[in-house]
């Protein structure tokens, strides 16, 4: 019977390599030479569960942080599903609609909560990831698959799992931003196979805190362009067997283009096979001699606690990520840190879901989004059995018109809770603003911004959008500001002829079209024209430099 319950933890030691694993024998030998089960096989081949809320139907979800038409939406919402046994790992398959002038797009994690169904249990391992995650342009989706575990030994109970994710849907040619999420078709790399921009490694501190070092080598990611890490996944188990819990930490800490040489970090090695593959780390593929700085190479430390009244005990520990690159890329990486704590005597009150409401004033950018990046859970007195545990942001508001300029406001909550819900648990957080878009001052709101826009981007050929045999061109007036804009008049200049049209009030964040005629001489052989909104200077902007393009057609 103890074999085959030490093939069960090892063979969950591996498939929670990206999420919960599961592993070791009762003596907590670790076996280097130990051949792990295919984590990326167990993933694929696990059957997805039915998402028990929210429903699909809801137009509640998902919520709106932002939206500027034509540049950005931003969205926020959950997801929950529940098994009867714990035998099986949850996976769900969700997706969100995007806006059609979106050509990007990306999702990230925002908190997680797990809870038995029956009476609180020991926790063997616990963890959530998202992973495959699929733009698709052409039907304005967003899909992603996640993964949920909580274990104790007997694999018994079951269990309900809950994500919180944040959506960002852009379009590149207003925004300098791109993304690098890993696969879109499977949950793994063929370099490691481990879950896409992941790692996994055993606990390396002498006492219940560990530290893990991490480069990021994107492929996409320019030299000399800002990179902010996305946190996208996790996952914790003992090595020997399940146990009390007492604290769950987790730091994503401050990162930067920078990378060193002869470091071994911890990501892994090419084909992580064996129990030892995941015992030592890599150095960065430099190709120079010295430490490197804005070189395509990022790195980050990543703090861990795992535990219960002891001072330490063996876990794994895992980490998945995405990056966001580009010029209009911005994060604000407040200071954070966890230790381990003490069991001790007292603790009054009751456990249960604790909330705070944040305010951030001064946000510099003029988009931004609050990423859940670092987070200290645990009872306030000794270990206990547990029976809900999480931490989650759960509403965010930016470029709301009724706050003042670059306030950031969000709520978060936590719960950690056994059965008598004694002794009182305890939470801090650390959240990383990711800033997008313009710098140099916070947004001004309560103001008017027309602009001429195109659902194909901003080049000069976007804006070429003939009709009826070319005899007609369609011009988009929107209003990116946060009030309505009166009437005004937009200007299209064809060499020496000069076209103007009235334009109607546009609320805001709305548009409208108008069509022009086009000269009968214009091609010769192309068309070149300017676009000038707000033409007489009838409305008073927040910004008046983006009132004008440049645009043509190719004959």
């Amino acid at each position: 019977m103890a074999a085959k319950k030490d093939s069960h933890q090892h063979a969950w030691v591996v498939l929670a390599a990206m999420l919960v694993l599961v592993s070791g024998s009762s003596c907590a030998l670790v076996n280097p030479g130990y051949v792990l089960p295919n984590i990326c096989k167990e993933l694929e081949d696990a059957p997805l569960t039915a998402l028990a809320a929210p429903d699909p139907n809801d137009p509640t979800y998902p919520k709106l942080t932002f939206e500027d038409q034509g540049t950005i939406k931003a969205m926020y919402g959950f997801g929950s599903a529940k098994l009867p046994s714990g035998k099986k790992m949850i996976k769900v398959q969700q997706s969100v609609p995007i806006p059609a002038y979106a050509n990007r797009a990306t999702v990230l994690l925002n908190g997680w909560k797990l809870n038995y169904l029956g009476g609180d249990q020991h926790v063997l391992g616990l963890g959530t990831v998202l992973a495959k995650i699929t733009p698709d342009f052409r039907n304005r989706t967003l899909s992603w698959n996640a993964v949920g575990l909580l274990r104790d030994d007997d694999f018994e109970e079951g269990y309900e799992f809950t994500y919180y994710y944040t959506v960002l849907a852009w379009n590149d040619g207003a925004l300098n931003v791109g993304v690098d999420v890993g696969s879109a078709e499977k949950f793994c790399s063929t370099d490691t196979d481990l879950p896409d921009k992941s790692f996994l490694a055993f606990g390396n501190g002498t006492t219940a805190l560990s530290s893990f070092g991490v480069f990021s080598t994107t492929p996409p990611t320019p030299s000399n362009q800002p990179v902010a890490v996305l946190p996208r996944g996790f996952g914790y188990t003992w090595y020997d067997s399940d146990h009390h819990l007492l604290q769950l930490g987790y730091n994503l800490d401050h990162s930067d283009l920078f990378v060193e040489k002869d470091k071994i970090y911890s990501n892994n090695k090419d084909h992580v096979r064996t129990v030892g593959d995941i015992f030592s780390g890599i150095p960065a593929p430099l190709p120079s001699m010295g430490h490197l700085v804005d070189s395509g190479f990022m790195s980050w430390n990543t703090y861990a606690i795992l535990k219960d009244d002891s001072d330490r005990r063996d876990y794994v520990f895992t980490e998945a990520v995405s990056t966001i690159f580009g010029l209009d890329v911005h994060p604000i990486q407040p200071p954070f840190s966890i230790l381990p704590i003490e069991s001790a005597s007292g603790g009054l009150g009751g456990s249960g879901v604790k909330r705070k409401q944040v305010v951030i004033d001064n946000v510099p950018y003029k988009y931004a989004v609050p990423m859940l990046t670092g987070w200290d859970v645990g009872y306030t007195v000794s270990d206990q059995h547990v029976k809900e545990i999480g931490i989650w942001i759960d509403e965010m508001h930016y470029r709301e018109p009724n706050d003042p300029p670059g306030r950031l406001r969000y709520t978060v909550s936590s719960v950690l809770r056994d059965d008598d819900t004694f002794p009182d648990n305890y939470f801090r957080h650390k959240i990383t603003i990711l800033g997008l878009g313009p710098t140099g001052g916070a947004v001004q709101h309560d103001a008017v911004d027309l602009v001429p826009f195109s659902p194909s981007g901003t080049s000069p050929a976007a804006f070429c959008r003939l009709e009826e045999n070319g005899k007609l061109l369609r011009v988009t007036v929107t209003n990116q500001g946060t009030i309505g804009a009166g009437p005004s008049k937009t200007t299209v200049t064809f060499g020496d002829a000069l076209y103007t049209l009235d334009t109607p009030s546009i609320p805001a964040g709305s548009s409208t079209d108008l069509l022009f005629k086009v000269p009968t001489n214009c091609f010769s052989p192309d068309c070149t024209f300017r676009i000038q909104v707000d033409s007489s200077d009838q409305v008073s902007e927040t910004n008046e430099g983006n009132n004008t393009v440049d645009a043509g057609c190719i004959g």
